[in-house]
């Protein structure tokens, strides 16, 4: 039986696989949101620099949240077994101020958003008919995953308290309707 870890290269190898969390990552759960604590990093110089942009708006980062989707596979003669979590590096995730719950919101609309597009993949993955299809399945959710984020840091700005309402509500509901693919096991029949 072979492991893989795809997270972000759909293809490097794993050396092992924590159920909840190791020293550094921390996996997605329904009943733990994210604490100041799960932030360990340290932010450059660069990360809290004050920009000016063209419109005369200024911005800093407050804090960073460094997420994936980490998936890894084992192969048996008659099935597939996907392993496909939302993740988040504590020790390359920082905070500025381990007092702005502003901040902390904000970076659990990013988890959240990853754990929902894992979701997404578990439901998909069922559907793969070979790595090809699994590639391109996972390629795809990466992409729009990406462009949920950028379209979250728009209309989620720290004027706006982190995170909206309606966002808030939208991505409990969305998460909440996937319930079904909570678990990050999915086993599937692939050809190699």
């Amino acid at each position: 039986m072979r492991k893989l870890l795809f997270a972000l290269a759909f293809g490097a190898a794993l050396s092992g696989h924590a159920q909840n969390s190791s020293d550094d990552r921390l996996f997605w759960r329904a009943d733990q949101r994210l604490s100041f604590s799960d932030f360990n990093g340290t932010p450059k110089a660069s990360d809290t620099a004050v920009t000016t942009s063209a419109t005369g708006a200024r911005s800093h980062r407050r804090g960073s949240i460094n997420k994936s989707i980490d998936i890894s596979l084992a192969t048996q003669p008659d099935k597939t077994m996907f392993d496909i979590r939302a993740g988040m590096k504590r020790n390359s995730s920082w905070m500025r101020d381990r007092t702005d719950s502003v901040t902390l919101a904000h970076e659990q609309g990013h988890f959240d958003i990853c754990e929902l597009y894992a979701r997404m993949l578990r439901r998909d993955i069922k559907k793969a008919r070979n790595m090809q299809q699994a590639r391109k399945m996972f390629d795809d959710a990466m992409k729009a995953e990406e462009a949920e984020h950028d379209r979250f840091d728009k209309e989620n700005t720290y004027e706006a308290g982190g995170i909206t309402a309606a966002w808030a509500q939208d991505l409990s509901t969305r998460i909440a309707a996937l319930d079904a693919f909570a678990n990050p096991v999915v086993a599937t029949r692939i050809v190699q």
